[in-house]
């Protein structure tokens, strides 16, 4: 009875380490690739974000930053930031300004607000480039519609930021003259023709771009902004995105 009771115990404690270790291991792989995260604009709103740490674990991974249109929140990038982290890209998802769970310190309103986005963009930039699994130096943006706008304000100047793609994008005057420019980094600028504003918006990059490895591709009937993605085109989209990153981020 006693050696029964001995081989009992022995076999419940080997049964509890193996428990610990494969949900020890669950934890690991599932749970904490992806954290929620906090980050503060220099205007003191604290904005929500999803950080997707690189899959495999790796330091020096490029960093990716995905940017919801103006009055989406980071939730429309819940199936595409998951492929990226799986392609070995550090990646963050933002609700910008007045959008989701962004809150303005001691303020409870939540009003959406293009103006001082590019800040968001900005400590968004600063909070990825800071993790300890990201190359610094080798950051990509992605943007649509008007937030484009706030990304090529936020993008200027910024040395770490190698490739940006943007979709749909309306752009001002500077805006305009920032991408013209030889020093803004490569960027691949996609409209629909069924997207008249946008058209309008690329046109003159099409006929001048400042950097030589920046493009501008055009599709037929394929939306805008991240609807393009669901599109008839939206898997050859989807190719010219990825291979546009891994061309300039790896």
């Amino acid at each position: 009875m006693r050696i029964y009771r001995v081989v009992l115990g022995v076999l419940l404690f080997a049964f509890l380490v193996w428990a610990f270790v494969h949900s020890w291991d669950f934890v690991k792989k599932g749970k904490s690739n992806v954290a929620t995260v906090t980050i503060e604009s220099s205007d003191n709103w604290e904005l929500k974000g999803d950080y997707y740490r690189p899959i495999p674990r790796a330091k020096n991974a490029p960093g990716l930053l995905l940017l919801p249109t103006f009055g989406g929140n980071r939730t429309v990038y819940k199936k595409t930031a998951p492929f990226f982290q799986k392609k070995g890209y550090a990646v963050l998802t933002v609700d910008l300004r007045g959008i989701g769970e962004s809150r303005k310190k001691n303020n409870q309103d939540n009003i959406p607000n293009i103006k001082g986005m590019d800040n968001d963009i900005r400590a968004a930039m600063e909070f990825l480039a800071s993790r300890k699994e990201t190359d610094e130096n080798k950051l990509g943006v992605l943007a649509a519609s008007t937030v484009c706008n706030a990304a090529a304000h936020a993008i200027d100047h910024d040395s770490r930021v190698r490739a940006v793609v943007l979709l749909s994008g309306q752009y001002d005057s500077t805006a305009t003259s920032l991408l013209r420019s030889a020093e803004f980094p490569p960027t691949l600028i996609v409209a629909s023709y069924d997207d008249k504003i946008a058209i309008k918006n690329a046109a003159p990059l099409r006929e001048k771009m400042g950097n030589p490895k920046s493009k501008v591709k055009l599709f037929l009937n394929a939306g805008h902004g991240l609807n393009m993605f669901w599109s008839v085109d939206g898997t050859e989209l989807g190719n010219s995105v990825l291979n546009w990153f891994e061309k300039f981020l790896k």
